[in-house]
């Protein structure tokens, strides 16, 4: 698992992050806030959030 966590970090480390939050409503009602990390190759500046 530390290793892989190692190998997508130096993956990771090449590309531009960026995070995005989405809003998720459930079946059963409940909302969850889902945050998840968008890659993207090439050096477009994205302002942080």
């Amino acid at each position: 698992d530390f290793l892989e966590a190692r190998k997508k970090e130096l993956v990771v480390s090449g590309m531009d992050k960026i995070e995005e939050t989405r809003m998720v409503m459930h079946v059963n009602g409940v909302v969850t806030l889902e945050s998840r990390m968008v890659l993207r190759k090439g050096t477009l500046c994205y302002p942080d959030r």
